[in-house]
C-alpha cells in the first residue's frame, strides 16, 4: 500500500492478554479468559465485522490463544465454572463463602445495582465484605445461592453475546428464582461464544479487514529474560536482583508464540507486540530472527534512541528500520496521548463527540506531520484491547460504534494494516540502536527494582540455574523436559511481576503469588531437584498496603499562604497527600496534567494544591465537589482565568445558588482555598471533596480516581490528637 499523501494513514493495534492461571495439567484457578472471552473478545471482532471498511490489528498473546483454543475445544472448565455449575443445593459451607466472595467480580455500578435481585444479594452479603464468615454465608438459601450463580455468569456477557443470543436478555429480565437447568443453560451459551471467537478473527484476517499477531507466549518482559542488567542505570535509586540472563529463555518464549499462532490461525504472523511494549538491542535480534517484519513499541522509547532527535512531529509519525543483529525489523512508535484517551478518558464522555475528537486528533497529527515531510507517514495507536470497555457505557459499544462509523466514511483518515502499509512504504529512517524500556515511562520499574519484585527474580533465577544443573548432568526424558521448560516460562510472565510491589494490587494478588511460586515448584518437583525452600512462603509484597502509601491523612490544621510558587516547605508540611497511580488495575496510564494533590484545612477554609506536570502544560478545567453532611459545594477552575474560582452550595432542601469566588493562585501549582463558612457547620465535621479534571472539553482524569478524599474537622481532629 503506497502512502497517499491527501490522507493521514492510522495504525489501529488492540492488545489482547490473560497469564497462564494453571500450574501443569490442573483446572485453570481463575476465570478470566473465559469471562473477557463472553465479553471483549467476541465483542472487538464482532463489532470489527459489521464496519469492513476499518482495519485494525489484534494481537493476541500465545497464552491467551492457547487457553481460548482449550476453551473452544472443551478441555478445560476452571474453578469457578464447576462451583457456577455445581447444583446450589450440594454446596458445602466453604463453597457457599467463595461464591459469596468473588461472584460480584465485576461492576456494582453498572452491572450489579441495575439488576434488583443481584443488587439485593449484594446488600446481604454486604459492600464490604471481601471475606465472607461461615455464619453470614449460611444465612443464604439456595434460590439466593442459585440466582447468585446464575446473575454473575449472566452479566459477563458483553454486547454482542446479548445481540446474536436474545435468550441473554430473557434471562436477564427474568432476573430472579432461576432453575438448575436454567443455569445450565447459561453456561452453555458462554462455551458456544467461546466456540466462535477464533473462526470470527480468522474471518476478519482472510478477508483482508484485519491484521493478526502475537506476543511471546507467556508475555514476558523479553528485555529482561534476556539480561536483567539491562536495567541497570533505568531504575535510578533501586536495587537490582541477582543477574538473571537467559536469552534462550526469550527464544523459547518468541517461538512457542508462533506455534501456537500457526496452530489457531493456519499461518504465523508477520508482527508482534512485545510484552509491555518492552525491547532492547538483544530482545529485537531475536525477534527479527525469527522471521518477523515488523514490531511496535512507545513514542518515549523512541524519543530517548539515537536517531529519535528531532521535533516530535517530524520522528514519531513515521515508520522505522533497525538493523538489529538478527536482521533488519520495521518498528512503529505509538502516540502515548492519544492511545490513553481510548483507555481512560474517553470513557466519561459523550461516545460521538469523543470519537470526533480522536478523530480530530489523529488528523491533526498526520498534518503536522505532512508539513514536515510530503509521505513516509504513520500514526499508531496501541492499548489494551479489553480492560477498557469495563469503564465505558455499554461496554464501550456506543464509542466503538461511533468511531467505526465515522471512520468508514472519513476522507483524509485511513485505517491500515502495518504489514500491507510497510510493503508499499518501506521505511525512509534507520535506526542503529533502540533505547531499553517498555511502554510504562520507558522503563522497567514495574516490574524489577521492587524488594518484592527482586525477590521473584531471584527466586527465578536459582530454579533456572538448578534446572539447567540439573539437565546438564544427564540424560533426561524429553518429555519431562518439555514440561519443565512449559513450568519455567510460565513463571516468567509479566504478571506476576506486575502484580508484586506497590504499584497496582487486586483482590487475587496472593493467587498470583501462589501460580508463580507453584510452576517454579513444578519444574523443580519433575526433575527432582528440592526447590528453593523460600518457595515454600508467600513473597513478601506490601501491594495492598502501599495502594494506600499513595494518599496520607492530613497530620493538622494548615494555613498555607495562596501561592502556586509553593516555595515555603513548611506550609503544607502537615497537609494530607495524594499521589495518583495506577492502583487497583490491570493497566497503565501515562502521568496526567498533575503529579502530586496536597490537601488540608482550618477552621475557616478548605486548601488545595495541585503539582503540574512539567511535561503537559496545557489549559485545563477543574469541577470539584465538596461536601460536607448533606450540603455540596461545586467548585469550577478554569485556568485560562487563573484566579477565579466560582462556588455553587446545594442541600436536600435548596435550590443550587451562586455564592461567592473563593482564592486562587496558578504557577508551578494551582492553590485553591475554598471558604467552609458557606457550609452551615463545617468547624466541627469533616468535608469530603473529589475533582474532574478536564481539557479542551474532555475528562482527562478524576482525583481520587474513585471516590473521595476526607479531611478530618475539629472534632476528629481532637480525637486522633493531633496538633492544631
Amino acid at each position: 500500500m503506497t502512502a497517499d499523501p491527501s490522507t493521514t494513514p492510522v495504525a489501529f493495534i488492540w492488545h489482547m492478554h490473560q497469564p497462564p492461571y494453571w500450574v501443569g495439567d490442573e483446572a485453570p484457578i481463575l476465570p478470566w479468559v473465559r469471562l473477557h472471552a463472553i465479553k471483549a473478545y467476541y465483542d472487538m471482532a464482532w463489532i470489527a465485522e459489521r464496519f469492513p471498511k476499518v482495519h485494525g490489528v489484534f494481537n493476541f498473546s500465545g497464552a491467551l490463544l492457547q487457553q481460548l483454543q482449550m476453551l473452544a475445544d472443551g478441555k478445560v472448565r476452571d474453578q469457578w465454572y464447576r462451583l457456577s455449575s455445581k447444583p446450589a443445593e450440594l454446596l458445602d459451607l466453604d463453597e457457599r463463602a467463595f461464591i459469596l466472595e468473588h461472584f460480584f467480580s465485576l461492576s456494582w455500578a453498572r452491572l450489579v445495582e441495575p439488576h434488583s435481585r443481584y443488587a439485593e444479594l449484594l446488600l446481604k452479603r454486604g459492600r464490604g465484605n471481601k471475606k465472607v464468615p461461615a455464619k453470614l454465608a449460611a444465612t443464604f438459601d439456595v434460590n439466593e445461592l442459585r440466582d447468585l450463580q446464575c446473575l454473575f455468569n449472566l452479566s459477563w456477557f458483553g454486547f454482542a453475546a446479548r445481540e446474536t443470543l436474545p435468550e441473554i436478555g430473557e434471562l436477564l429480565a427474568q432476573g430472579r428464582l432461576f432453575s438448575e437447568s436454567q443455569k445450565a443453560r447459561i453456561l452453555e451459551l458462554q462455551l458456544q461464544v467461546c466456540e466462535r471467537i477464533l473462526p470470527l478473527y480468522k474471518k476478519l484476517a482472510e478477508r483482508g479487514q484485519s491484521e493478526l499477531t502475537t506476543t511471546p507466549m507467556n508475555h514476558p518482559i523479553l528485555p529482561l529474560l534476556c539480561d536483567t542488567n539491562v536495567a541497570i542505570g533505568l531504575e535510578v535509586d533501586r536495587s537490582m536482583p541477582p543477574r538473571f540472563a537467559w536469552p534462550s529463555d526469550a527464544v523459547r518464549q518468541v517461538h512457542r508464540a508462533l506455534d501456537v499462532f500457526e496452530r489457531a490461525f493456519g499461518r504465523r504472523p508477520r508482527g508482534m507486540w512485545p510484552a509491555e511494549g518492552a525491547v532492547s538491542d538483544e530482545s529485537i535480534g531475536l525477534i527479527a530472527s525469527a522471521g518477523l517484519q515488523w514490531i511496535a513499541t512507545d513514542e518515549h522509547i523512541l524519543l530517548r534512541s539515537p536517531g529519535g532527535e528531532g521535533p516530535r512531529n517530524d520522528v514519531v509519525y513515521r515508520p522505522y528500520t533497525i538493523q538489529s543483529t538478527g536482521g533488519p525489523l520495521n518498528i512503529l512508535f505509538r502516540d502515548t496521548e492519544i492511545s490513553d484517551l481510548i483507555g481512560f478518558q474517553y470513557r466519561d464522555n459523550p461516545p460521538r463527540e469523543a470519537a470526533a475528537d480522536l478523530i480530530s486528533r489523529i488528523e491533526g497529527a498526520g498534518g503536522r506531520a505532512l508539513r514536515a515531510r510530503p509521505a513516509d507517514r504513520l500514526v499508531t495507536i496501541v492499548l489494551d484491547g479489553e480492560n477498557p470497555w469495563e469503564y465505558y457505557p455499554n461496554d464501550g459499544r456506543d464509542f466503538l460504534e461511533a468511531l467505526y462509523s465515522q471512520l468508514s466514511v472519513h476522507a483524509s483518515v485511513k485505517t491500515v494494516l502495518p504489514s500491507l502499509y510497510l510493503a508499499g512504504s518501506p521505511p525512509a529512517r534507520r535506526l542503529e540502536r533502540i533505547h531499553p524500556g517498555s511502554w510504562i515511562e520507558a522503563d522497567f520499574h514495574i516490574w524489577i527494582g521492587h524488594p518484592a519484585k527482586n525477590q521473584a527474580w531471584k527466586l527465578l533465577g536459582q530454579v533456572r540455574e538448578l534446572v539447567q544443573a540439573k539437565l546438564h548432568g544427564g540424560e533426561q526424558d524429553a518429555a519431562v523436559v518439555e514440561r519443565v521448560m512449559e513450568s519455567l516460562d510460565r513463571a516468567e510472565a509479566s504478571d506476576w511481576f506486575w502484580w508484586y510491589g506497590p504499584n497496582f494490587t487486586s483482590d487475587q494478588d496472593s493467587i498470583f503469588d501462589l501460580l508463580f511460586r507453584s510452576n517454579l515448584q513444578r519444574a523443580c518437583n519433575l526433575l527432582h531437584i528440592d526447590p528453593p525452600a523460600e518457595l515454600a512462603s508467600a513473597i513478601e509484597s506490601t501491594a495492598g498496603d502501599e495502594l494506600h502509601g499513595d494518599f496520607t491523612a492530613p497530620g493538622a490544621f494548615i494555613t498555607p499562604r495562596i501561592d502556586g510558587e509553593c516555595a515555603n516547605y513548611f506550609d503544607w508540611l502537615e497537609a494530607g497527600k495524594y499521589r495518583p497511580t495506577g492502583g487497583q488495575s490491570s493497566m497503565f496510564r501515562a502521568q496526567g496534567l498533575f503529579t502530586d494533590v496536597q490537601f488540608g484545612r482550618d477552621l475557616e477554609h478548605l486548601y488545595l494544591r495541585f503539582d503540574r506536570n512539567p511535561e503537559r502544560r496545557v489549559d485545563f478545567e477543574l469541577r470539584l465537589k465538596v461536601a460536607c453532611g448533606d450540603q455540596v459545594l461545586d467548585v469550577a477552575y478554569s485556568s485560562e482565568h487563573p484566579i477565579d474560582l466560582l462556588l455553587k452550595l446545594s442541600n436536600a432542601s435548596s435550590e443550587p445558588a451562586v455564592a461567592r469566588h473563593g482564592s486562587a493562585s496558578l504557577r508551578r501549582s494551582l492553590v485553591l482555598a475554598i471558604p467552609l463558612a458557606m457550609f452551615d457547620d463545617s468547624k466541627g465535621r469533616l468535608v469530603t471533596w473529589s475533582a474532574r479534571v478536564l481539557s479542551q472539553g474532555l475528562e482527562v482524569s478524576r482525583l481520587p480516581s474513585s471516590g473521595s478524599l476526607v479531611v478530618p474537622g475539629l472534632e476528629q481532629t481532637r480525637q486522633q490528637n493531633w496538633f492544631i
